[in-house]
């Protein structure tokens, strides 16, 4: 889980561990995910750092062709 993730829900990262989440300290560390759990959608410059074939979860805009088809070229 990336460090601070939680802060605007009033969660605080301790919790998070204590729960068993590996905290990181930023979207470097997506490339070591199998599964992205973001509340929106990747940005742009997010999307290159998944790893081929993770699942990535969020508020997607499936009209919005463009970003669809990025998502699918990188896999």
């Amino acid at each position: 889980m990336q460090s601070g993730a939680g802060i605007a829900a009033s969660v605080p990262d301790r919790e998070f561990e204590a729960a068993g989440a590996k905290i990181v300290p930023g979207p470097q560390h997506f490339s070591l995910a199998d599964i992205v759990l973001k509340v929106r959608g990747p940005q742009d410059s997010e999307v290159g750092l998944f790893k081929r074939g993770a699942i990535v979860v969020g508020l997607l805009n499936p009209y919005d062709r463009a970003t669809m088809e990025s998502y699918a070229t990188r896999g």
